[in-house]
């Protein structure tokens, strides 16, 4: 967000730039760019101007058509000026990328007191250790004072080509931070690179196809191109006199990724026997020409009088390597072939950054939205869409032999499926058989609980009659209940057979029918409250309907233990869903009981919940003792699928 607000801040700041024609540094500042207030003096050939000098020639200094000025490739001195005033005493550093020039001397004029401050010359072979700013980057750091009006000075070499070179006003925070994120940019780079290089290599190794080795080795010659392009190489190896820190040799870097890549894309989109011999051909002679060009730049040194000779050369190569690949994608297409496609969505970018790098260096359009680092995520990109590519032909590969055994081997298999059918088709049956089996004797006991409980009810609402039989009134709302409850009891009767034949139900219409069921029984009994807790994660869930019935008579026998046998005057029950996992509490603070001396041999009602908690595959504990009412407590896994015939 930092960045965002200070980019907004930038563009805006840049329209009273351009009318006071000063780059105003506010107090605080971070980055700022600098624009359409840069003007530019060309020297003449063999003439090396000093800054006092400069100071006299203010009338030839033209103002930049561009808001980054580009001098193509030259080999004389070019100075640029800009006009700086600062809203505070905060230091402030000139940033330049390390690829735009060979040389900058750097001067600061103050034009209030006429004093000239003078700079060390930073170059392509001045050593980090011999830099005052610790970075591969041209970076001068002063001071300027505050509301003091400077004039800053620049005498540039620019003896190859490249994308126009954006100047940076940063603070030294800024300055630091971005040159400890330098490395990790580049070894976000590096890492993909590296990995790609290593799964093409052993896609290579394991296919022997050398389209897999080409496009590894055209990855990494492509990464050290631009890695010696920002200059690490040069910054760090200079002072030991290494070949590396020879201006020549980034050229040869370049050569051997066009070397690379041409060989690739040669095999990734022509095919030996079906593409026309001449693009073959003119593949070959294309290569060639590179290998005829690499020696010599090994070999000799070329100064800045060659570099225009050089700078010429490459992109006429960079033309031809157009040409070529338009030719192969045309052959490519013409064949429907897969490769085609995947290859012009991922050269799209690199053509683009290259071919407006091109066209704004050599001024035939006015650009400066490219970055120097927008080639490497071009061919980032390039790499990523490539693998996929090379992902598919592999893939190509692999079916190719998948079917070739899958010819072999069809007629064994169709015997296999054959018997592996009929033994499935009879497992289901026996397997179909045992479970209509289990779910009939289920529905048996289901039916003997809920007879059970409803007899209970009747029989302990008999014995209350038999108590207040000197109440008429009494007596007649009883008898009136008993009929209702009767009818209730064949409701609950249809439920049952209704619930077994679904397959699952939903947890809110479950809840509410344990609610209803336990409102109804106690409704009558006087001191008897009842406590009903529900927590869900999610109100969606379904439970199956074999889960369902197990769960609602286990309540049942528990409400029915309760209030035969406990004379509680609290039931608690609590439903939690947790994930998967359905748990149920229920506790009442009735008389209790020793569990150690219960045989459940014996107790039907006990064994029966059981049995019921082991068929849901759940867990089971209970607690009780004298005076101290009882606390049953199971859960299970909800099971998103029955796994049970139900009928």
């Amino acid at each position: 967000m930092k960045r965002i607000f200070l980019l907004f801040l930038t563009f805006f700041s840049s329209f009273s730039i351009f009318a006071q024609k000063y780059t105003l540094l506010e107090a605080g500042f971070s980055e700022q760019k600098v624009k359409r207030n840069i003007k530019i003096y060309n020297e003449k050939i063999n003439e090396k101007e000093t800054i006092e000098k400069i100071l006299l020639k203010p009338s030839e200094f033209k103002v930049s058509e561009s808001a980054i000025p580009s001098f193509w490739i030259s080999n004389v001195g070019h100075w640029l000026s800009f006009n700086l005033k600062s809203q505070s005493d905060q230091e402030c550093i000139v940033n330049i990328n390390y690829d735009a020039f060979k040389e900058v001397d750097f001067y600061v004029f103050n034009k209030q007191n006429k004093e000239i401050e003078r700079f060390k010359t930073l170059g392509w072979q001045i050593p980090i250790s011999q830099r005052i700013l610790k970075s591969n980057f041209y970076a001068f750091q002063f001071r300027p004072k505050k509301n003091v009006e400077y004039e800053i000075f620049m005498r540039v070499k620019k003896p190859r080509g490249s994308i126009k070179v954006p100047i940076f006003l940063v603070s030294p925070e800024s300055f630091k931070k971005a040159n400890e994120n330098l490395f990790s940019y580049y070894g976000f780079f590096i890492g993909c690179i590296f990995i790609a290089s290593i799964l093409t290599l052993f896609l290579f190794i394991t296919t022997k196809d050398r389209a897999y080795l080409y496009y590894a080795l055209s990855a990494i010659s492509m990464l050290i191109w631009r890695i010696y392009f920002e200059g690490f190489f040069w910054v760090y190896f200079s002072d030991r006199n290494s070949f590396l820190a020879d201006s020549s040799y980034g050229n040869v870097l370049l050569l051997l990724f066009i070397f690379f890549h041409l060989s690739f894309i040669k095999r990734f989109l022509l095919q030996d026997d079906k593409s026309p011999t001449l693009l073959l051909k003119l593949g070959r002679y294309m290569q060639v020409l590179i290998i005829s060009i690499f020696i010599p730049l090994v070999i000799i040194p070329f100064e800045d009088s060659g570099s225009k000779i050089i700078g010429y050369f490459f992109y006429s190569l960079y033309v031809i390597y157009l040409v070529i690949l338009f030719f192969y994608l045309k052959d490519a297409f013409s064949r429907k072939s897969k490769a085609a496609y995947f290859y012009v969505l991922s050269f799209i970018p690199f053509l683009i950054n290259s071919s407006v790098g091109l066209m704004s260096n050599l001024n035939v359009i006015s650009s400066d939205f490219l970055f120097f680092n927008s080639y490497l995520w071009a061919f980032l990109f390039e790499m990523i869409i490539l693998s996929f590519g090379l992902a598919f032909r592999f893939q190509d590969m692999q079916k190719t032999k998948i079917r070739l055994l899958t010819n072999l081997n069809k007629k064994q298999k169709e015997i296999f499926e054959n018997e592996k059918i009929k033994k499935d088709a009879e497992f289901k049956k026996i397997e179909a058989q045992l479970k209509l089996q289990t779910e009939k004797t289920r529905i048996s006991r289901d039916l003997h609980d809920s007879v059970g409980s409803q007899l209970t009810y009747l029989i302990s609402s008999l014995d209350y009659l038999a108590v207040k039989t000197n109440v008429d009134q009494i007596v007649s709302t009883k008898i009136e209940n008993l009929s209702d409850y009767t009818r209730t009891t064949m409701q609950q009767l249809r439920d049952t057979i209704w619930t077994i034949n679904k397959e699952q139900v939903n947890l809110t219409q479950f809840t509410e029918r344990i609610n209803n069921y336990v409102i109804k029984q106690i409704e009558n009994i006087e001191n008897l409250d009842f406590e009903f807790i529900t927590n869900f994660d999610s109100k969606d869930k379904m439970i199956l309907s074999f889960q369902m019935l197990h769960s609602y008579r286990i309540i049942q026998e528990s409400i029915n233990n309760t209030i035969k046998h406990a004379q509680a005057t609290q039931i608690i029950l609590n439903i939690q869903v947790v994930d998967d996992l359905i748990s149920f509490k229920y506790k009442d603070n009735g008389l209790g009981f020793e569990t150690s001396k219960v045989d459940t041999s014996n107790h039907f009602g006990l064994t029966n919940i059981q049995n019921r908690i082991e068929e849901m595959e759940g867990e089971y504990s209970l607690k009780s003792k004298l005076m101290e009412g009882i606390e049953l407590f199971f859960s299970f896994k909800l099971l998103n699928t029955p796994n049970s015939v139900l009928v």
